[in-house]
């Protein structure tokens, strides 16, 4: 278990706490600082509070880096990454290790999740298909892999800053490997206000999926047909989108008094 730390004091316990609650007999806790800053976590990380966690420290080079970090001093076979503010259910690792102890053509286990923090309910991700998994990221980090399959790849992309676990899963498929997706929430993601802040430009996003697919060249070629695909269903999407705006713009158009009301009946309610 790799916990990568940058300045999440207020979380970072509740984290560690639900992956040293696991019901799994055998596991191995291993958090990296990646350079925090903030006074409440420097002191955490210099005087843990969790007995048999090791705690690694380094200047701030990202959570791709981080979890490499982590990952080169696990001894286990399986790793499984958890975010400083996240949590894990009590038998997501058992659940997970056994999945991949009886299917060795399995490289990528994960569940489903709810969100937790400055928003609640379900995380609504598509199960998963490899048409999708090309254009969008549909597998959170927080997923069981083997140590052995991340040394073959090369680990996470340390030149991506955002985006790095899409393109390390991606990696992992491209071994051949299979994923499985358990049906029962067992992970909660925190929504924070200052991570909703968080707007990468055009030309950010532009040159980090640019990379990715570079880095995963030979799977987009092999799988060139599902790409496209993909692609041709979402531009369907949006413009059947298109037809249905214009239609309620006409309607709108010549029913003025009916929008005025739905206008203030939804002010109303909000």
């Amino acid at each position: 278990m790799v916990i990568p730390v940058y300045n999440a004091h207020e979380w970072v316990d509740e984290a560690v706490h639900s992956v040293l609650n696991q019901d799994h007999p055998d596991l191995e806790v291993i958090i990296v600082d990646d350079g925090s800053t903030d006074p409440k976590t420097i002191a955490l990380m210099e005087n843990p509070p969790w007995h048999g966690v090791k705690v690694i420290r380094q200047d701030n080079a990202g959570s791709a880096a981080a979890r490499n970090v982590g990952i080169t001093a696990a001894t286990g076979d399986y790793i499984l990454p958890v975010d400083a503010d996240d949590y894990i259910a009590p038998t997501y690792v058992s659940k997970a290790a056994q999945i991949l102890d009886s299917e060795p053509t399995i490289g990528i286990v994960y569940a489903q999740a709810e969100f937790m923090g400055d928003a609640t309910g379900p995380w609504q991700l598509p199960p998963y298909s490899l048409k999708l998994m090309l254009t969008e990221g549909i597998i959170f980090a927080t997923a069981l892999f083997r140590k052995q399959d991340w040394f073959t790849v090369g680990g996470y992309d340390e030149t991506l800053h955002f985006r790095e676990d899409h393109d390390f899963w991606l990696k992992i498929v491209g071994l051949g490997r299979g994923v499985h997706r358990i049906d029962e929430v067992l992970f909660r993601y925190r929504i924070r206000a200052d991570s909703l802040n968080s707007v990468f430009t055009r030309d950010e996003l532009v040159a980090t999926y640019a990379k990715i697919m570079r880095n995963n060249s030979a799977l987009y070629i092999d799988n060139a047909n599902l790409l496209f695909s993909a692609w041709f269903e979402r531009t369907d999407e949006l413009t059947d989108y298109k037809h249905r705006y214009r239609r309620l713009e006409g309607l709108i158009d010549k029913h003025p008094r009916v929008y005025g009301v739905l206008r203030r009946v939804k002010r109303a309610l909000t």
